[in-house]
């Protein structure tokens, strides 16, 4: 073998290997931003499940707290309250409803995950007025209790005493009975008509007395039981504030638990954002690195093979160049680019579009040199048809490097 000849065949196995190399390059770029892309797919649907629990919370939620409340009399409660369902309806307007544009759509998360984080807070706010109002219901508790109980050992004492008084009056009206009959029996007996005159004034006065002590029995018993009465609203009217200080304070978790919902989903479409990571754009820098010592292999081939008189493998290897050169101007920038602006879905489709240029440039090559295509290639595809193909993936890159779908 020729000098030349040595020299095109180490030119051809480097552009062969490095062709092979950028292929590989660009299929693990395809593979790791598509792994991204299927990860964030569930993202639209979650975004729509919070939102909707957020509109049932301040729809739901929010006002059986304010009815407690108001059951409660902690009237303190009800404006927060009424800002805490403005906060939450508001997040959810603000949670977007598609990711096609990622960035914007974490902003619009952040947002809604600050509307859910300040309903948290207005909620807090209810549960700490209901708690006091729960404290003041309380102390109110303790003090009709105090009363009732005081009202009941009243009573009882009350009641006492107007057994002992009937029981005296009993005993009054027994003896004035005696004391008729023994003046009955002796009529002429002036010492027993006036015992028997004084028995019954006794037994009257003993029978004023028990009906007193029976009124004022009375009076203290209901006045026992409205005592008791009063007791049982004020522990009602504390049971009530509490229910309201605990579920408010059960709001309050959950419309936190939104928040960091939202700001999760928040971090993945930022991660969307970002296909941009600074890997993925090394990598097509290595890939379009090299192409360049590939297309600059081929170029030093077909020269060689020119001068050595074979122009038909040199018109070849020319080919296969201006094809590297195409997908290197055209594919390669345009996964470039997708893995800096791109989401990772436009990141993926425009990685596998450059490895397919690249490998048709391979197919191109391998049948150039007489060798069999790779497994998978389709040999019209290595003929001046790769460069059209190329130039017709240049729609993904805009002028100015914009992607375009």
């Amino acid at each position: 073998m020729t000098t030349n000849g040595l020299v095109t065949q180490n030119a051809l196995d480097r552009a062969e290997a490095a062709l092979n190399q950028a292929a590989q390059m660009e299929q693990q770029a395809a593979q790791n931003q598509q792994a991204k892309a299927d990860q964030q797919k569930g993202l639209p649907e979650a975004a729509k499940k919070l939102a909707e629990e957020a509109r049932r919370m301040a729809k739901e939620d929010v006002p059986k707290v304010a009815q407690e409340a108001q059951k409660a009399k902690a009237d303190a409660a009800q404006a927060p309250l009424e800002q805490a369902k403005k906060d939450l309806n508001e997040g959810a307007d603000a949670v977007p409803q598609n990711f096609e544009n990622p960035a914007q759509a974490a902003q619009k998360l952040e947002q809604a995950a600050n509307e859910f984080n300040q309903a948290a807070n207005d909620l807090r706010q209810a549960q700490q007025a209901a708690q006091a109002k729960t404290n003041e219901a309380q102390q109110n508790a303790q003090k009709e209790n105090a009363q009732a109980a005081q009202a009941q050992q009243a009573a009882q004492k009350e009641a006492q005493q107007a057994q002992s008084a009937e029981q005296a009056a009993k005993q009054a009206q027994e003896a004035a009975a005696k004391a008729q009959q023994a003046a009955q029996a002796k009529p002429q007996d002036q010492g027993a008509q006036q015992a028997a005159q004084k028995a019954q004034q006794n037994a009257q006065k003993a029978q004023q007395a028990a009906q007193k002590e029976a009124a004022e029995s009375a009076q203290a018993a209901q006045a026992a039981a409205k005592e008791a009465g009063e007791a049982k609203s004020a522990q009602e009217a504390q049971a009530d504030a509490q229910q309201a200080a605990t579920d408010a304070g059960q709001e309050a978790q959950d419309a936190a638990a939104l928040a960091q919902q939202a700001q999760g989903l928040a971090a993945q479409a930022q991660q969307a954002a970002q296909a941009n990571s600074q890997q993925a754009a090394q990598q097509q820098a290595e890939v379009a690195q090299a192409l360049k010592g590939a297309q600059k292999d081929l170029q030093q081939a077909a020269k060689n093979e020119a001068a050595l008189g074979d122009s038909q493998t040199a018109q070849a290897l020319d080919q296969v160049a201006q094809g590297v050169q195409a997908a290197n101007q055209n594919q390669v920038p345009a996964a470039a680019q997708a893995a800096q602006k791109g989401t990772p879905q436009q990141a993926a489709q425009t990685a596998q579009a450059a490895q397919q240029a690249i490998e048709a440039q391979a197919a191109a090559l391998a049948q150039a040199r007489g060798r069999d295509v790779p497994a998978g290639q389709d040999p019209a595809a290595a003929d001046n048809s790769a460069l059209s193909d190329a130039a017709a993936n240049t729609a993904r890159v805009a002028p100015g490097g914009d992607i375009v779908a």
